[in-house]
């Protein structure tokens, strides 16, 4: 159904073209909708009108009735001008805006055939458990899945595809090389750099306002990053100084003024923190506090007679006054206590119930 914005009236029933549809997603020029079917019906990928009108199907090269792996995940460059469609046989397709034309095919494979200019990195631990990049030979093999037992099926399928916000980068990621990340460039049809990783990766953030810095986060029991950028020499990874460890790590870009270093935040279920890149990835900064404790964790959050309180939080880096740009940031950090105030208000719940 297709429904009006605002009013949520019905404007459209649309009867699909599917067997099973898994998922949509509109275009972010909200002109486009693409919905693509199940594994078991095949290679199918649907393209409808703003208005409801099947204007194309996709079917990654296949006889549209054939039952093949199928696609995994679909999308959408930021300006429209692309529709990446990845799928189970660990390939990426780029489909031209209008008319949906497949313009180019990335593949993923254990056996690396990347184009002159594009750089391996990979990941290596020293004898003092200090982590960094070096140039691997053309020739390396990124590390394949390998099952835990001779019954459990490999994981396969690009899993991971993210654009950055310009879109002429794309980066991804296939569950059957999880440790191994691709960058292409979608403009001269090729791989930029390829970087292989001790651990799986999980996650993959473009910065929101820099094209060029790419965010990893692999499923690492050490708290770090890894930060690629296309105007480094050398990728970057960085360790961060968390007073507790344990649980689950998340890392996220925060949106900043320009004039300002990127900055981000990290933590886990116990404290977390928020630091700066510096120029030209040189270092990294994080706020004298450290870490923000935020107690014995969050396993009595909803105990009976606590007072949940969901004030908005205050963003650190919101506001920041013209000026140095170190001071600036240092002053609206918390200098003192376990907590900045800001930061408290999310725990008000401990002190209502403890009132």
């Amino acid at each position: 159904m297709l429904l009006a914005p605002g009013t949520h009236e019905l404007v459209k029933a649309i009867s699909l073209a599917t067997v099973d549809a898994q998922d949509l997603q509109w275009s972010p020029d909200s002109r486009w909708l693409a919905i693509w079917d199940s594994t078991s019906s095949g290679y199918k990928v649907l393209i409808y009108t703003a208005d409801g009108n099947l204007f194309r199907t996709f079917s990654g090269g296949q006889d549209i009735d054939s039952v093949g792996l199928g696609v995994r995940t679909v999308g959408w460059s930021p300006k429209a001008d692309f529709l990446a469609v990845g799928d189970y046989d660990d390939r990426v397709t780029l489909l031209i805006k209008n008319t949906f034309i497949p313009l180019v095919r990335f593949s993923h494979s254990t056996t690396l055939n990347v184009s002159e200019g594009a750089i391996v990195w990979q990941e290596q631990i020293n004898a003092f458990k200090e982590r960094s990049y070096v140039v691997a030979p053309h020739s390396a093999c990124p590390p394949a899945q390998s099952s835990q037992s001779s019954k459990d099926t490999p994981k396969t399928g690009i899993s991971i595809m993210s654009f950055n916000y310009d879109g002429t980068l794309l980066a991804s990621k296939s569950e059957f090389t999880p440790t191994t990340v691709w960058i292409w460039s979608p403009k001269f049809s090729n791989a930029v750099a390829v970087l292989i990783h001790h651990s799986p990766v999980r996650k993959l953030e473009w910065h929101p306002t820099i094209p060029s810095m790419l965010l990893i986060h692999c499923t690492s029991e050490d708290p770090i990053i890894h930060l690629w950028d296309a105007a480094w020499e050398v990728p970057r990874v960085f360790v961060m100084q968390l007073e507790r460890l344990g649980g689950k790590m998340e890392v996220s870009w925060l949106y900043t003024n320009v004039e300002y270093d990127p900055a981000l935040l990290f933590g886990n279920a116990h404290n977390c923190l928020v630091g700066q890149v510096l120029d030209g990835g040189e270092g990294f900064i994080q706020s004298p506090e450290k870490s923000m404790i935020a107690g014995h964790g969050t396993e009595d959050m909803f105990d009976e007679g606590n007072s949940l309180d969901f004030s908005p939080v205050k963003h650190p880096l919101e506001g920041l006054a013209d000026g140095n740009q170190d001071d600036a940031f240092n002053e609206a950090l918390p200098s003192s206590g376990s907590c900045s105030d800001d930061v408290d208000d999310t725990f008000h719940y401990r002190r209502h119930g403890n009132a």
